[in-house]
């Protein structure tokens, strides 16, 4: 297990994630949840958005990218 800073993101579910780079690279998509306070209070306001996530093993680095920006209600 390795701990990798993502500031700004409280990942609701995970739909995919694979290796890439024989194994340096792990590459998931999943929810993000806009607010953390509104999915502790009541999950239906949640404002979600979809991200691509490309975590670099060796470096510890993260990448993210926006695959549906706008949050979804």
């Amino acid at each position: 297990m390795r701990w990798i800073d993502a500031p700004g993101l409280n990942m609701l579910h995970c739909f995919n994630a694979w290796e890439e780079d024989e194994g340096d690279t792990i590459v998931i998509v999943g929810s993000n949840a806009v607010k953390v306070e509104q999915v502790l209070e009541r999950i239906e306001l949640a404002q979600l958005t979809i991200e691509k996530l490309r975590i670099n093993v060796k470096s510890k680095s993260l990448e993210r990218r926006p695959l549906c920006p706008l949050p979804r209600i």
